[in-house]
């Protein structure tokens, strides 16, 4: 698209035991929306090289993902996101080139779905 212009505002969120509440009710959030797994499925299956067949893939996936990440506080995405990367982490299946892609699209999540502002969720890549 040229001569647009795009401005993302980079949101992050750190929890810790300090403010056990806010994570507590993030969870709880995350719980509701079946532990985000649209988003994780759209995750798994967007970022692999292969064409997947089946029951529409990713294509289905991502507009229940965003559905999903719609209905947790803005405050909470970011951690909702974050386990989901840390989901498939422990899922394996994915790695190198295919890892990082899901990351870079984990990270671009709430842009992708067009929250307002434009967010990224930076996660740290220290993890892989």
């Amino acid at each position: 698209m040229a001569g647009s212009n795009y401005y993302a505002t980079i949101t992050t969120v750190e929890t810790n035991d300090a403010n056990p509440g806010f994570s507590q009710r993030c969870q709880q959030e995350i719980q509701k929306q079946q532990q985000l797994n649209s988003c994780l499925q759209y995750l798994r299956q967007s970022s692999k090289f292969t064409i997947t067949e089946g029951e529409g893939g990713w294509r289905e996936e991502f507009p229940r993902c965003c559905e999903q990440l719609e209905h947790i506080d803005e405050q909470c995405r970011y951690e909702g996101i974050k386990q989901v990367v840390q989901q498939q982490k422990q899922r394996g299946g994915l790695q190198g080139r295919e890892m990082r892609e899901m990351l870079e699209t984990a990270q671009s999540l709430p842009s992708l779905c067009r929250f307002n502002p434009p967010q990224r969720c930076e996660i740290p890549t220290l993890w892989y």
